[in-house]
């Protein structure tokens, strides 16, 4: 990818125009031990994202196939009325969505868990990196989101 610099109308103004990043400013490089910390960082948020998404497409194909048995289940006490044969059906029925509960829930407290992390990885991040803004993004973006929804 070609980076572009942009000088402004001061020579104090150069401005990377891909990273939004001040190039002037006054920061230091970062040294190997930085470098390397903020590796190792970014491969934890990497990892941590990734099971977030595992947990939440986990959680909606289990909470797919929790439906698709209960279905199969209503349809059988249906067809056959509800009589003293389709009781354990019932109890069946409630069990399984008991179940459901909390898988659902386990599942979600999994991914509440690694979005936690994240969120500390990405102030890590930012306090190795000030020049970056990352909070700073995504208030603004949050802001914007709040502002354009209407509802």
């Amino acid at each position: 990818m070609r980076r572009e610099r942009v000088v402004g109308s001061s020579p104090s103004q150069s401005i990377d125009r891909n990273a939004g990043i001040d190039m002037n400013s006054e920061h230091t490089a970062p040294n190997a031990q930085d470098e390397l910390a903020l590796n190792v960082l970014m491969k934890m948020f990497e990892d941590n994202r990734v099971y977030q998404r595992y947990h939440e497409t986990q959680r909606l194909n289990f909470g797919s196939l929790m439906v698709a048995f209960s279905a199969a289940i209503l349809s059988v006490i249906v067809h056959f009325e509800f009589t003293e044969d389709t009781i354990a059906l019932s109890f069946l029925l409630a069990g399984l969505g008991i179940f459901g509960f909390i898988a659902s829930e386990k599942l979600y407290e999994r991914t509440r868990f690694h979005r936690a992390r994240t969120e500390e990885l990405r102030k890590m991040i930012d306090s190795l990196v000030p020049y970056a803004n990352i909070l700073e993004i995504n208030m603004r973006a949050e802001k914007n989101i709040i502002e354009s929804t209407k509802f």
